[in-house]
């Protein structure tokens, strides 16, 4: 987790920034220029540490395809691929706060920093023991498992045309998506250090459904002249893609555990409930209503939600792209290419993804768009 600390114009400038500085100390910080065994550190620091058996990830793949040509022309494929990823640098807790009643209190935000497991440990140390907050550690235990459907056929005909279109049912599942990428923020890791699998769920890049089709034709060469030189020699290129929604995964809001890692909680699930509502406009806000708030509920404190990690969906993404071109032909080695390029050419509106905080106001309501706007650009190209 990094902070930034910004003075515009200081007082002293760059020599002494921190002139006038109330209270009188010119540094805010005021640490020594030696650092020895006395030297105080923040109480409630967090700290991240490293596994001595990490070991590196790995991944499995393997596939089957069948071909059938079909024609002279045409070529279609089936397949199945499937992968298996182990050792995912995952983080657990090692510090969080334990749900236990201290000297008659009951579990409360306010003594947060007494429950932790360092603190429940040696409890004698005081404020000593207290010196150490959110504590994780990188672990190697993650897995994930990915299986899918391909259907292609791909293909041309008259008027050089060609069309490649693809089908993918797939679904990837397992633990986090991990931070193995780069250094993880604290408190995001598992919720329960003793059961990770209660953290399964789908992939955060997981689309059960994916279609893809593009095509291309060019126009013939006519005989007449007027008609050649209107017609003739165009280009046209296009590529439609669509999405099934991204996993969402709701979570409270709130610390209903008492452990201080707010971030990743979940909430229960209320039986026979549909989560999902039929699109409407707030109009509080202009908002789109897509999830059912009383499909939802915040567990009781002290324990964590029965929904699943990414269990529900976000609405779909679908796109069409396309580009018309001609190269007129001039004298000797001369040519003007002309060409006209629109995404989104039908300027589909793709709704983005739902707040997910249950204990936010707009919970379940969509706030914004994904992709873009239509964008239509025109070029000319003269090569001499």
């Amino acid at each position: 987790m990094g902070f930034e600390i910004r003075l515009n114009n200081p007082a002293g400038g760059l020599d002494d920034p921190f002139l006038g500085n109330p209270g009188g100390n010119s540094n805010i910080f005021p640490l020594p220029e030696t650092l020895t065994s006395t030297t105080p550190f923040s109480p409630n620091g967090p700290y991240l540490s490293l596994s001595n058996d990490l070991v590196s990830t790995r991944v499995h793949l393997w596939n089957v395809t069948f071909e059938r040509q079909l024609g002279g022309r045409w070529l279609a494929t089936a397949g199945y691929v499937g992968s298996k990823t182990n050792n995912l640098w995952e983080s657990t807790p090692l510090n969080n706060a334990e749900f236990v009643t201290l000297n008659g209190a009951p579990p409360s935000p306010a003594n947060l920093a007494a429950r932790r497991t360092l603190t429940l440990h040696d409890p004698a140390a005081g404020a000593n023991s207290r010196l150490y907050g959110p504590v994780d550690m990188y672990v190697s235990d993650g897995s994930q498992r990915y299986k899918g459907m391909i259907l292609s056929i791909r293909g041309g005909g008259k008027y050089n045309s060609n069309v490649a279109a693809n089908y993918a049912l797939s679904n990837c599942h397992g633990s986090p998506d991990g931070n193995g990428g780069g250094t993880t923020n604290l408190s995001v890791g598992y919720n329960k250090p003793d059961d990770p699998h209660y953290d399964d769920g789908d992939c955060g890049s997981d689309r059960l459904h994916n279609v893809g089709i593009s095509a291309s034709v060019e126009s013939s060469r006519f005989e007449n002249a007027t008609m050649r030189a209107a017609f003739s020699n165009w280009r046209f290129a296009g590529s439609f893609r669509a999405t099934s929604g991204a996993p969402l995964s709701i979570t409270t809001g709130v610390d209903r555990a008492l452990n201080g890692q707010v971030g990743t909680q979940r909430v229960d699930v209320v039986a026979g409930v549909d989560p999902y509502l039929e699109p409407s406009v707030n109009p509080a806000n202009g908002f789109i209503r897509y999830l059912n708030p009383d499909a939802f509920a915040q567990p009781a404190l002290g324990t964590f939600g029965n929904i699943a990690r990414n269990s529900l969906r976000g609405p779909g993404f679908k796109n069409f792209d396309f580009a018309l071109s001609r190269n007129f032909r001039m004298q000797g080695q001369r040519n003007i290419e002309v060409r006209l390029e629109a995404f989104n050419a039908f300027d589909w509106f793709n709704w983005g993804a739902p707040s997910t905080n249950r204990n936010s106001a707009t919970f379940g309501q969509i706030s914004g768009n994904a992709g873009q706007p239509r964008v239509m650009q025109l070029a000319v190209k003269y090569v001499f």
